[in-house]
């Protein structure tokens, strides 16, 4: 991998690793927010061509979670998304339309499944999923670790995402760390060559 790539997924790891603090923490909804952001900036990091947002973050989950989506779908988890960024809501555009997804509550592992659902429904609400907050987790690390698969073993895929991060957010450290392997890569190759 190229130095810039073993950076993007050193960053990458750092975000993954924030919202695992924040369940530690047990701080359920702030941790769902950088989940769904993690599984964003990877996806758009995928991403082939122009697409809008949904295409994008589905076809990610498509073509790399290989876990079970149980009783969510890829579209559900965009609508959870975009209701959970944009209103810090369960209910938003996507699922107050008829017949499309229906909202999703969370429960964690402190919390029994059934008494989550009951007082839900005591609050008004009848079609809804409710999810495992590590489910989501799951599918987020899943399709993690099967994209940095696919880098460490495609050339043409890592290419794709260095020119999807050419305005990728890295620190002053992450800069540090890129022209640090830059030139550890490049001193291999020079005993490569020399021998």
């Amino acid at each position: 991998m190229q130095a810039r790539t073993l950076t993007i997924i050193t960053v990458l790891l750092d975000l993954k690793n924030a919202f695992l603090l924040l369940l530690r923490e047990k701080s359920k909804n702030p941790a769902l927010l950088n989940i769904y952001a993690f599984i964003d900036i990877c996806a758009a990091l995928v991403r082939q061509g122009k697409h809008n947002n949904r295409t994008v973050f589905e076809s990610y989950l498509r073509e790399f979670c290989t876990v079970p989506w149980g009783r969510c779908s890829p579209y559900d988890l965009w609508s959870a998304r975009c209701s959970l960024i944009h209103a810090y809501s369960p209910l938003g555009y996507h699922s107050s339309k008829v017949g499309k997804a229906k909202p999703i509550f969370y429960y964690s592992w402190s919390e029994r499944r059934e008494e989550v659902e009951k007082v839900l429904r005591s609050k008004g609400y009848r079609e809804f999923v409710l999810l495992e907050i590590d489910h989501l987790k799951l599918i987020a690390i899943d399709t993690f670790n099967s994209m940095h698969r696919r880098v460490e073993n495609d050339a043409a895929f890592e290419n794709r995402i260095l020119g999807n991060a050419e305005h990728f957010l890295f620190d002053l450290q992450a800069f540090k760390l890129e022209a640090e392997l830059s030139l550890l890569q490049e001193l291999a190759k020079r005993r490569r060559d020399d021998v």
